[in-house]
């Protein structure tokens, strides 16, 4: 499975992005098979602004940390 946490209140579990990987290497991958993951991984986040960082960056650092997971 896979989970997410510092993009919400609380550790999220990403189903989607869970089923979507599911027998997949992690090398390998095409672009866009990348950039779905990513997408699927930030559709389970509900960033917020504080002090650390802004909502925006958070989401940005996720989609790009999971997209570099299947590189």
């Amino acid at each position: 499975g896979i989970a997410i946490g510092a993009v919400g209140p609380t550790v999220r579990f990403c189903p989607e992005a869970s089923l979507f990987a599911e027998g997949k290497k992690a090398a390998g991958m095409p672009g866009k098979g990348k950039q779905q993951f990513a997408r699927l991984i930030q559709q389970a986040a509900s960033p917020i602004d504080d002090i650390r960082a802004s909502a925006w960056y958070r989401n940005e650092v996720l989609f790009n940390t999971a997209k570099s997971i299947f590189e």
